[in-house]
């Protein structure tokens, strides 16, 4: 039974009204971190406060530290909230069908938000506490599955049969994680964000497919893989112990003294 329901957070963030669609003069702005807030009153209009507007998403960056943006248009309607990247200068707001859409905010805006976070801390990057694929969930390690944000293989396009939709959980709202994205089966091809379409290594997959902890061998993100880090050590914890059994070896080893001179 446990597999075949969504957590109750999960229920409810579905149930938030949707992003889209605000519109008119911005004349406030908050941005907050986890402990305090920061608003502007400086007043932007529809296009200096808009973001770039488009069905196909930007990719979405790595997750990292990042803020809530909250806006108030024309004096009295509170718009959507939102999250701003600042490592990545990516707003990243919820569509109307539940997933989370990227986009690089305006100059003028990118500005006042980074004036307002200059001395705000942000939050820590987030990580998952629950994964499902499909109506199955990941029973171990559900943070791995942020690498499926990191995969830097070649784009791909939308391809045609079963798709399974990916849904996370967090102990905070996050841009990362409160959304889903959309795996397609037996066609190794992830939908990360509306239109943005990856194609996923096999191995890492197959693990998506089985809804199992996904490995970093074969992410595809260009980091550095686990054994170079393990050799590195063992191969320092080698040259320690040579050095010690060295200095031991020749510690009482007597060295020839030189030969003293005649006597002229």
């Amino acid at each position: 039974m446990r597999r075949l329901l969504l957590p109750l957070a999960t229920l409810l963030a579905l149930a938030l009204p949707p992003v889209a669609g605000a519109k008119g003069e911005v004349t406030a702005l908050t941005v907050c971190g986890p402990q305090h807030c920061m608003t502007s009153d400086q007043r932007l209009d529809e296009q200096t406060a808009a973001t770039s507007d488009s069905a196909r998403s930007l990719a979405p960056p790595a997750p990292g530290a990042y803020y809530r943006v909250s806006r108030v248009f024309d004096g009295s309607h509170r718009g959507p909230s939102a999250f701003y990247v600042p490592d990545a200068n990516l707003v990243a707001t919820r569509t109307e069908d539940a997933w989370t859409s990227w986009s690089r905010p305006s100059p003028q805006l990118a500005q006042v938000i980074r004036a307002l976070t200059a001395k705000l801390a942000p939050f820590s990057t987030p990580l998952p506490t629950g994964v499902w694929v499909g109506a199955q969930q990941v029973e171990r390690d559900p943070a791995s599955y942020v690498r499926l944000f990191r995969i830097g293989a070649t784009p791909g396009v939308r391809p045609d049969g079963e798709r399974r939709s990916i849904w996370f959980t967090a102990d905070r709202a996050n841009p990362w994680t409160s959304t889903r994205i959309r795996y397609y089966p037996g066609r190794d091809v992830l939908e990360i964000a509306p239109g943005r379409f990856v194609r996923v290594p096999r191995e890492l997959a197959s693990s998506v497919e089985a809804a199992r902890p996904l490995s970093m061998r074969n992410d595809g993100g260009g980091g550095v893989p686990w054994r170079l880090p393990a050799s590195i050590a063992a191969g320092a914890l080698l040259l320690a112990v040579l050095a010690v059994w060295l200095l031991r070896r020749f510690r009482h080893v007597a060295l020839p003294r030189p030969a003293g001179r005649s006597a002229g």
